[in-house]
């Protein structure tokens, strides 16, 4: 079974909140990608991440899922 993921093509950075309902998990999961360095995110104040666009869609295609924009 094939995985599939679409990122809305509105935003090229998304806020924790905004990634857990594109990817349909919550954002403790999004936390803990970033955590992990799985996502790499940005700090924009102490603690409010961002992740880029770009960095979403490697993460995406590493684990196998089918990427739409």
């Amino acid at each position: 079974m094939e995985k599939k993921v679409k990122l809305s093509s509105v935003s090229d950075v998304y806020s924790a909140k905004e990634l857990a309902d594109e990817l349909g998990v919550s954002r403790s999961m999004v936390y803990y990608l970033g955590k992990t360095n799985k996502i790499k995110s940005h700090s924009i104040q102490p603690i409010k991440y961002v992740f880029n666009r770009n960095d979403i869609k490697e993460y995406l295609k590493k684990e196998g899922y089918a990427i739409a924009d």
